[in-house]
């Protein structure tokens, strides 16, 4: 990852988890926001501004199906 882009993610603490994929997109962000006005405000005046920036593509989470913490190893 880009240094400055790095960077700007480390600003935000809405920014919960980044990922370097492979695929179409380059990275997957977990963004956690109050509420959409606050998360198109950041997408609007943080990411699309940043120079690495070219393209934001977003998906909300509308409901919780499952969630497994942690990795599900069996004990020796």
């Amino acid at each position: 990852m880009d240094g400055d882009f790095v960077s700007l993610l480390t600003k935000h603490a809405m920014v919960r988890e980044a990922y370097s994929v492979s695929g179409d997109a380059d990275y997957v962000l977990h963004v956690i926001a109050k509420d959409l006005t606050e998360f198109s405000d950041f997408i609007h005046h943080h990411l699309l501004p940043h120079p690495n920036v070219t393209q934001v593509r977003s998906e909300i989470i509308l409901r919780s199906m499952k969630e497994e913490p942690g990795l599900p190893v069996k004990g020796g």
